[in-house]
């Protein structure tokens, strides 16, 4: 994984559930002297550090999201770095640890949302793990209140996500997590399909009332999480049913 096409290999290494053996690599390029391409360096070590958050190492991927930041910085297009910033504050927040140095990260990440203009549509992921993570800006008094805030971006990346059906993918194919969603996210009404859902997401992201916010910044979180400690249950066959909870 030390050369050129490192970051393919670890991408493979993830196809094939061989988890440990790509965080052992990745482990040893930390500490490794060799002159690798900054590039392909931030495309490892946010796999890695993607790999143990799903896992719930937070310390570690924190360490590794900090080494894919410092890579992306020297080499990468803007939706790596948003992605290597998105990851960083996400973790951050789920470690409950330094406020001011997610606030700041956070700034950063709607600079990059405001710049990526058309980038990050082309990068369904990032803009789901964007969308969700900076979504808690959209609450009355949340405690950035000091940031320079575009809520208007930050609704264009949850409405592309939704328009996209790429907010939801625990529920794409599993009827029961769809009726799951329904009733933390519609109460008694049932929802029958993923259009519905998105549909209904839609219109209550544009409620300034934390009744009907909170529920969606959490099941948006879920879903991210979901995604994280997907490739653990594959390699060791747990149903996809479970959906890991989020600190908030």
């Amino acid at each position: 994984m030390d050369g050129p096409l490192g970051d393919i290999y670890a991408q493979v290494l993830v196809q094939q559930g061989r988890l440990d053996e790509l965080l052992d690599h990745a482990r040893g390029l930390l500490t490794s002297r060799r002159r690798q391409d900054h590039e392909v360096m931030a495309g490892i070590f946010s796999i890695a550090a993607a790999l143990l958050e799903g896992h719930r190492l937070l310390s570690e991927g924190q360490t590794f999201w900090l080494q894919a930041r410092r890579a992306a910085s020297r080499g990468s297009d803007g939706a790596v770095k948003l992605a290597c910033l998105i990851g960083s504050i996400r973790t951050l927040r789920k470690l409950n640890s330094a406020l001011e140095r997610r606030m700041e990260q956070i700034q950063r990440a709607l600079s990059l949302v405001s710049d990526l203009t058309f980038e990050i549509y082309d990068q369904r992921v990032v803009a789901r793990e964007a969308g969700a993570e900076l979504s808690e800006l959209l609450l009355p008094g949340n405690v950035y209140g000091n940031l320079n805030v575009n809520k208007g971006d930050i609704f264009r990346l949850i409405n592309f996500v939704l328009q996209t059906n790429e907010a939801f993918p625990s529920a794409v194919e599993n009827p029961e997590r769809l009726r799951e969603l329904g009733v933390k996210l519609a109460g008694p009404r049932q929802l029958t399909s993923m259009r519905e859902l998105n549909a209904m997401v839609a219109r209550s992201m544009y409620n300034s009332d934390d009744t009907f916010l909170l529920p969606i910044i959490r099941a948006l979180r879920d879903e991210v999480d979901w995604t994280l400690a997907r490739p653990w249950k594959i390699r060791n066959q747990i149903p996809d049913s479970a959906v890991p909870v989020t600190s908030g």
